[in-house]
């Protein structure tokens, strides 16, 4: 009798992990078929951003629509971002606004680290002297920074140039942490890959990871990379069930927040089929 109930509760343990799964799959079908909405209303805000920016007669809030822009396009049109990057950068130069030349320079070089420029990149941001950055975007330096290491590395993946650069990208991720409020998302986000490839205490890391699932909006970036990272985790201890559950909530954040870099549905499709 007891090894029965045993089988049954399994059962239904199963079954409910099962339903819930395809109760995810389902959501994101309905986000895929009214993406284009989602994207209407994006542009919709962009196009908002661009008349404000052809009618302003203040240079210094046209630095603050070009910065909107910029974020605006970051992650749904990488070009268009660039473009956005280096007339805020132009336009910071004339006006001799340390703070926005600061700000336009590591966005350019985020945009340059994503499209393989890496070079490039740290280049753009040797420019900058240290000292002078303003220390309410002292994260957005030390992160980008971050970024275009890690990016390199990853690039690069042999036993010489990849170790240097992932050594830079940790210390840089160190740095950025110190400018981040304890209560923020992207706090807790850069906590766990600290803990990832820093630490290497993987418990720790999905704690972390688990709490931006908690306290972000399930449309927002933050909670999309969480959502991703902490699939690899799954996937690397073996719980492909976990992978594909947070594949999942990665894919429906990305699709909900108009992100157009789509490797969660990528992965998805490919782990599903």
């Amino acid at each position: 009798m007891n090894r029965l109930l045993l089988i049954l509760s399994v059962i239904f343990v199963c079954f409910g992990a099962f339903a819930a799964q395809e109760e995810l799959l389902s959501q994101l079908d309905d986000a895929i078929l009214h993406k284009g909405k989602v994207i209407k209303a994006k542009e919709a805000k962009i196009s908002v951003l661009k008349k404000r920016l052809s009618t302003t007669l203040s240079n210094k809030q046209d630095l603050q629509t070009l910065d909107d822009l910029y974020n605006e396009y970051h992650v749904f049109k990488f070009d268009s971002a660039l473009v956005y990057a280096e007339r805020g950068l132009t336009l910071a130069r004339a006006l001799q606004d340390n703070h926005y030349t600061c700000l336009f320079t590591c966005h350019k070089a985020e945009i340059l680290a994503i499209g393989g420029l890496f070079a490039e990149a740290e280049e753009c941001l040797k420019g900058l002297n240290e000292q002078q950055i303003d220390e309410k975007i002292r994260f957005k330096y030390y992160y980008t920074l971050f970024t275009v290491y890690s990016y390199w590395a990853d690039y690069c993946r042999d036993q010489m140039y990849a170790p240097r650069y992932r050594e830079r990208s940790h210390q840089y991720l160190s740095q950025a942490l110190a400018y981040l409020d304890a209560g923020d998302p992207l706090y807790d986000f850069f906590q766990g890959e600290r803990y990832v490839y820093v630490n290497k205490n993987d418990s720790l890391a999905q704690n972390h990871y688990k709490q931006v699932l908690l306290t972000a909006a399930p449309d927002s970036r933050p909670y999309a990379m969480a959502a991703f990272a902490l699939a690899g985790q799954y996937r690397m201890a073996g719980d492909e069930k976990g992978y594909v559950d947070h594949l999942i909530k990665a894919a429906l954040a990305d699709v909900k927040g108009c992100t157009m870099e789509n490797v969660a549905l990528q992965q998805l499709a490919l782990s599903l089929f």
